[in-house]
Parts: structure tokens; sequence; C-alpha cells
């Protein structure tokens, strides 16, 4: 019963309004009625009562005059019959009392005595009293009162009633119907419409909810393909970004390799099973230059090679996708349907896209790197980036090979593997965080341009220092921290720097009588010590170094052991290509370095460079 008073609904709000509209009518008009009928009443009252007394005085003043007393008891009888008389008394002139009568039942408190003179013939013979009945008067007015008021509170309800069904069926209902649709719309459901036709405003309310329903609908739709777009396309970004991310990692690891490599024999299947492993690609060939037979030729490959090809085979310049990218040095990505002259007659291979890049020193075209793959649009602009990188770096590579193998130029030789120790020691890292810094500013441009701003300051400041490093490179100077401070100077520096990057503890400790070394003992060094410390702080996992450098008249020794995780084989490890260009510093130099490590117990590395190569 409580929940009904609940005024939660328009019908129960319109219910209590009628209500409290008849009652305070019903009050209002009832307190009027009750005026109106009293005054009415009471005036009507008056009136009987002159023509009660003078009619009085015009029945009784001859009678009296004769004495006929009996017809006046006739009389005050007759005229007591009326309801608003309660009493008549009359006297003579001597105020003798002649004849009186009262109603039944009635006192003296119940009516208003009045004295009236009696005349006859323009002469007074005597006097009689009056009592009107004041309950008459009152009763009177009640009834009337109560039977208009009584009408009236019927028409009322009546008139409620129609009005609160009528309201309940033009407007209530309509109302609650939009409400309970209103209710149903939701954003799992947006389907609802309102099945109200009328010409009215409801009508118009209900087609502008449907119109609004149905736009509602359309744009929620639109959102819905345009997040689940957005969300492909971030998933797509952040797929790109981290194949960005491996194929930069990808690069910096092949290059270790490929810049210490100087047999095509060995260089050529580690690039291609590199790359085929690395990105999972269907096929990776290498094809060389031949002029002498017109075209490339097949020196190494790996993957699902089908058909029978294998090293050996000759392609012509100009056929198919490898012959056109041989010829012209362009590079080719797409789908091989699309190709320039369709796949290649000399093979048969699955292979639905394909990727070749021309392997070059300068302008000039030692080969093609070809990257085949089974899915459609496999290539984009990232792949086409780090295979030509892969191209470019193979190309001096395979020169350096080149060179070294024919033994035509040995100082020609040495120089470039010392470019290319630079390059790994202290360029590659320079440029591939300039590509980084300008490819997060080319992201940032548009959104973001002062982040832009901020990485391409950095990019200019790499630039710069890549720069630097160059010049030093060319001209085989020594490296900067060299310029200013001692080797010991510069190795306790960068320990310092190793320590507070790391949160390693590392200790640095030298013995033995510290001459003047050569510019060539102390540049490799300090590289040698650099790419150990780039080793432990990227694999060893370890908690503390030691390092010590001891310098006797015969030799210098630099010991670097960590009690990291370790490995078992150094030669074969994928992460210690490094090594190789360290051992080629110390050959270089007449030295040696012995590495030694176990899994679990750390890495032991001794580097010794005798001193009869440059004490100055």
């Amino acid at each position: 019963m409580k929940e009904w008073f609940k005024l939660d609904s328009l019908r129960k709000k319109v219910l209590l309004y009628v209500i409290v509209v008849i009652v305070l009518c019903a009050i209002v008009s009832a307190f009027s009625i009750n005026l109106v009928v009293s005054f009415q009443m009471r005036g009507l009252y008056g009136t009987e009562k002159e023509a009660a007394i003078e009619s009085l005085s015009n029945s009784i003043g001859p009678m009296l005059g004769s004495s006929e007393d009996t017809q006046i008891n006739q009389v005050i009888s007759s005229y007591l019959i009326f309801d608003n008389i309660d009493y008549i008394a009359v006297y003579d002139n001597a105020g003798t009392l002649i004849a009186s009568g009262t109603q039944d039942n009635v006192t003296s408190q119940d009516f208003k005595i009045e004295t009236h003179e009696i005349r006859s013939g323009g002469t007074s013979v005597g006097s009689y009293e009056i009592g009107f009945s004041q309950q008459y008067i009152n009763t009177l007015v009640q009834r009337t009162t109560l039977v208009l008021i009584t009408s009236l509170v019927v028409f009322l309800f009546l008139v409620g009633l129609a009005l609160f069904i009528f309201l309940g069926r033009a407007v209530i209902q309509p109302i609650e119907t939009i409400a309970r649709y209103l209710r149903a719309l939701k954003p799992g459901n947006l389907k609802v419409r309102m099945n109200i036709e009328t010409n009215d405003e409801i009508g118009v309310l209900a087609a502008n909810f449907n119109q609004m329903a149905g736009d509602l609908q359309r744009s929620y739709a639109q959102v819905q393909s345009a997040r689940d777009e957005l969300e492909q396309k971030v998933e797509l970004r952040t797929k790109g970004e981290r194949r960005r991310a491996d194929q930069l990692k990808a690069i910096n690891e092949v290059d270790r390799r490929i810049s210490a490599i100087l047999s095509l024999d060995e260089l050529l299947p580690y690039v291609v099973s590199s790359l085929q492993k690395a990105f999972d690609y269907y096929n990776v060939r290498v094809f060389l230059l031949d002029r002498g037979q017109g075209g490339v030729v097949l020196k190494a490959a790996a993957g699902e090679v089908n058909g029978g090809a294998s090293t050996g085979l000759l392609i012509c310049l100009n056929a198919g996708v490898v012959g056109r990218v041989a010829a012209t040095g362009i590079a080719y990505g797409g789908d091989i349907g699309e190709a320039i002259e369709g796949v290649l007659q000399e093979e048969a291979s699955r292979a639905t896209s394909e990727l070749a890049v021309p392997i070059k020193i300068g302008n000039e075209i030692l080969g093609v790197l070809d990257i085949q793959s089974l899915e459609v649009h496999a290539f984009d602009e990232i792949d086409l980036f780090t295979a030509q990188t892969l191209g470019d770096q193979l190309g001096i590579a395979i020169e350096n090979a080149r060179l070294y193998q024919e033994g035509r130029d040995i100082a020609v030789l040495e120089e470039r593997n010392r470019m290319a120790r630079e390059i790994h020691d202290t360029l590659a890292q320079g440029f591939t965080g300039i590509i980084l810094q300008l490819e997060a500013a080319e992201q940032s441009l548009s959104k973001y341009p002062d982040h832009a701003q901020e990485h391409l300051n950095r990019a200019r400041v790499l630039a710069r220092e890549s720069l630097n490093e160059a010049r030093r490179s060319v001209w085989d100077l020594r490296p900067k921290d060299l310029e200013t401070l001692t080797l010991i100077e510069t190795l306790r520096q960068q320990v310092g720097i190793f320590s507070r990057e790391t949160g390693v503890s590392a200790d640095f400790e030298v013995s033995g009588s510290v001459g003047m070394l050569s510019q060539e003992i102390e540049n490799a060094l300090l590289r040698i010590f650099q790419e150990s410390m780039v080793n432990i702080k990227k694999h060893a996992e370890a908690s503390n170094v030691k390092i010590d450098i001891r310098i006797d008249g015969q030799a210098v020794i630099l010991r670097i052991s960590d009690n990291g995780v370790g490995f078992e084989n150094v030669s074969s490890s994928g992460r210690h290509f490094g090594l190789i260009g360290m051992r080629e510093r110390a050959k270089l130099l007449g030295g040696s370095i012995d590495i030694r490590s176990e899994k679990g117990k750390g890495t032991h590395i001794e580097v010794m460079l005798p001193m009869d190569r440059g004490t100055i």
C-alpha cells in the first residue's frame, strides 16, 4: 500500500493533482454556497416574517374590536402551523391576555419574541407577541447548503474523473509509452522505434524520437566501426614498430658479424641463414654479378627453396625480378603476380611476394639480395629499408672479402677493416640513433610538434658527434676521450659511468709502472674495454665486475671478470660477434686475447699486448 503513495509515475501525480483540485474546489464552493444560502435564506426569512406580521395584524384587528376570542384562537392556531412561528399571544389595550398559542415541544429559548401593535380603523385596539423560530432558519440553511454541496461534489467528482480519464488516454498513456521506449533505448538496443501515429504533439515527439534513434543507431555503428578500425591501425602500428625494432637489432647483429668475416664462403651463407631465421622468410638468396656470363649467379640460399634451385643458378640481366634489379640497380618489392616480368622461369617457387635490392658499393652493382614470402603484400617500406641497409652492409663486406681473398692491397684491406671496426664501435650506434630519432620526429610531427623538435635536436647532436667520429676514423685519430685524459683516467671514468648507469658494483685496479703507451695500444685497449663492458651490460646480468690493468716492461695486460650468467660456446653464440673484432684488434698488434666462460660462473677476459709495438 505504501508503494502506491510513492509519486513515481505521471499517472499518480495527475491523479493526486485532480484530487487536490476537487477537494480545494469543494471546500471553496462549500464556503461560498454556505454564505450565499445563508444570505438568501435569511433575506427570504425576513420577507416571510414581514408578511406574517402584516397578515396576522390584519386578521386579528377586526376580531379584537368585536371581542371574538374564539376566532382569535383559531387564527393563532392557523398561524402556528408554519414552521417559522413558534409562539403567538394577543393582548387588548389594557394589556390583558386575550389568547395565546405555542408550538409543541418548544421552549421560550427556541424563539425570539417580537411585539407589534394591532390597529383597527386607524385606532389602536391592542397588541400581540409573535415568536419566530431560530432553529427553522438554521435548519433550512443547513439543508439547502448540504444539498447544494453534495450536488457540487458529485459534479466535481464526475468532472475530475472525466478529466483524469481524458488526460490518461490523451496524455499520460502516450507519455508512459514514450518513457517505456526511452528506457528500452540503450547502446546495445538502438533498434527501438515508437508505434505512435497521431497528428498532435505526441505524434511529433514520437516521430522525432524514431528519427533520433535511427541517427543514434547509425552514429553508434559508425563509432564502432571507427573504433575497430583504430584498434586495427594501432595493432598494425604496434606490430610494425616491434618489427622495426627487431629488424634494427638484426641489422646491428648482422653488421657485427659481417664486418669481421673476410671469407665469402662463410659470409654469404651466414647472411642468408640469419635473415631467414630472424624474420621467418620463405626464401633468402644472394646473387653475385658475373659479367662474363652476362647475369647474376646464385651464391647462397636459405629457406624452402623448391624446384632444385641451388648455388650456381644463372639468371640473365633483365630476366625476371632479380635480373631486372641487377641490371638497373633499382629495388623492387611487391607481389610476384605484379612483378615486372613475373616469376623466374628458372625455378618453381610457391612464394607470392618478393623483395629484391641491389648489393652495391657506391654506384657499382655487385649482386642482388632476394627475399621471398608466402604471404600476399608481405613487404612494406620497413622491410625495404632493412633489406637495402643489409644490402649496403653486405656490399661492403663482399668487397672487403674480395680484397682480402685476392690479396691485391693489404694496406687498403687493413684500413677497411679498421674503418669497419670504428664504424661498429662508434658510428653504427650513432647512425642507428639518428634514424630512430628522425622516425620518432616524423611520427610526432602532426600531433606533438614540440616532441618532434626535441627528436630533431637530438638527431642533430648525434649527427655532429658521429661526424666527428667519422673524421677521427678517416684520419686514424685518437678517440676523443684519450685526447684530454690518459688511458688509465679514461678507463676509470668509464668504469664509474658504467656503475652509475647499471647499478653494478665495479672495481678498478692498476698495477705496475704505467708509462706512455703508443696510440695504437691505447686505442685497442679502450675499444676492447668498451666492447667488453657493453657485453656485460647487455648479456651478463652480473652484480660485480673487476677490471685490472697491469703494465710491465714486456707487455700490458687487461683483465675483465664478471660474476654473471656466462655462456658455454664463445664461437657459436650469436650474441658474441663483437668478440671477433676484439680478437682481431689484439692480433693486429701482435697480442692475444683469452676468453673463458662457464654457464652460471661468469666470464673472464684477458688481453695481452706486447710493449714493443710502441711505448713512446
